[in-house]
């Protein structure tokens, strides 16, 4: 697998052919117009997709389903085979941003673990606000509470770490790097001195 290694001034082209040879590149950095080139090439695939699905929709008769079986599971297949490329972009970004390797790992790890505790601990109030909906006249009927699960201190910690996620692919260059000699910031950001390998 190539490393991709971008700086400078990224196309759209080189973007998206950097994105597909990158499919599994996690040692790499991408700079933001890589990055953003490539969501927006993705994002393309998907509008096209959704007009095709569209037409095939309403061109298909009543007692037919509405959504081709066909059309769906591209559009599912297409999905799960951007998983792991989307994630290597999200890798080499961060990385390109000023975060060291251990760091994203660990990052990754804490980020999608309250992701998908958030995302349980959400269907199951869920599921059960619409359980004590349906047995209303019973008496362990209680109002619909979203989240009730979880602590403030939870919320607070996911909520900070998806926006610092959200926020990183909009950083120029090198913007999380570190001039600082302390050994413990240095194992989370790169080195302003070092070159652009790590």
């Amino acid at each position: 697998m190539k490393t991709i290694e971008e700086s400078g001034k990224v196309s759209f082209p080189q973007a998206v052919k950097d994105f597909w040879k990158g499919y599994a590149d996690f040692r790499g950095r991408s700079t933001r117009a890589g990055y953003w080139w490539a969501n927006l090439c993705i994002a393309l695939i998907y509008v096209i997709l959704f007009i095709i699905m569209s037409i095939n929709a309403a061109s298909r008769s009543y007692y037919e389903s509405s959504v081709s079986p066909v059309l769906l599971f591209i559009i599912v297949i297409f999905s799960l085979a951007l998983v792991v490329p989307m994630l290597a972009l999200t890798v080499r970004r961060l990385r390109d941003v000023g975060l060291k390797s251990k760091a994203i790992l660990a990052l990754m790890v804490v980020y999608y673990g309250l992701y998908l505790t958030f995302m349980l601990s959400f269907y199951s109030s869920f599921l059960s606000s619409i359980t004590s909906m349906l047995y209303q006249y019973s008496d362990s009927y209680s109002a619909p509470t979203m989240m009730s699960n979880s602590s403030p201190l939870f919320i607070f910690l996911f909520m900070t770490l998806a926006t610092f996620v959200s926020v990183c692919p909009f950083l120029p260059t090198n913007m999380l790097a570190t001039k600082s000699k302390n050994p413990i910031i240095t194992s989370i950001f790169s080195s302003a001195y070092e070159n652009i390998s790590e």
